[in-house]
């Protein structure tokens, strides 16, 4: 059982664009927290390293997280940005209205 799977997925140059759905019924949910579900910090810098590169892509250095708000686990889809120099990734979360929830500047390996 996936916490996330990518919907969609579209490249322009550089950057991709990822729509992205979250399990609500996911396990982790259900500690993480059983009356008010978050999606853990983790798990959204995970989403970000799914789009760029793939579930073998790897983070060696992280230079920036921001969370803005929580990530819930509502139904909506999130979109998720980046934008990749080389190693350097530049990526956000964002909800289906615009509001960016999370940014990472971060070095793959």
């Amino acid at each position: 059982m996936n916490i996330f799977d990518i919907v969609s997925q579209h490249q322009e140059g550089d950057s991709t664009i990822s729509r992205i759905s979250i399990n609500a019924k996911h396990p982790i949910f259900q500690g993480h927290f059983p009356s008010n579900p978050i999606l853990p910090g983790v798990v959204s810098m995970q989403m970000v390293r799914h789009c760029v590169g793939g579930a073998n892509t790897f983070f060696s250095y992280v230079k920036e997280v921001k969370y803005m708000q929580p990530i819930v686990p509502d139904g909506r889809e999130l979109i998720v940005n980046t934008t990749r120099n080389g190693q350097e990734v530049v990526g956000s979360i964002s909800s289906d209205d615009g509001t960016i929830l999370m940014s990472i500047i971060a070095t793959l390996q």
